[in-house]
């Protein structure tokens, strides 16, 4: 792996390791991955910051994206989640 490859991937896996080691077990499961989903969108969009168009389409698609692994594991696989301060 080159070093612009591994600057590329850094602020993803930081945002990952605080997922697994702080929000998950803090404020539970979907909502710690809600919050990592988005911090993890929000930092590879290209779309500026001030952008109301980017924020919508962000909020939205990790939206979607959280109520289709709610229903993976929750409805369909009956996996027990990590439960926190929200869920």
């Amino acid at each position: 792996m080159t070093t612009q490859a591994f600057k590329n991937i850094l602020p993803g896996l930081v945002v990952m390791v605080i997922l697994v080691f702080i929000a998950a077990p803090g404020l539970g499961f979907y909502t710690g991955a809600t919050l990592a989903f988005l911090a993890v969108y929000t930092i590879y969009d290209p779309v500026p910051l001030t952008s109301g168009k980017g924020w919508l389409r962000r909020v939205a698609v990790t939206l979607g994206f959280m109520a289709v692994i709610y229903a993976l594991f929750s409805v369909l696989l009956r996996v027990q989640t990590l439960r926190g301060l929200f869920f």
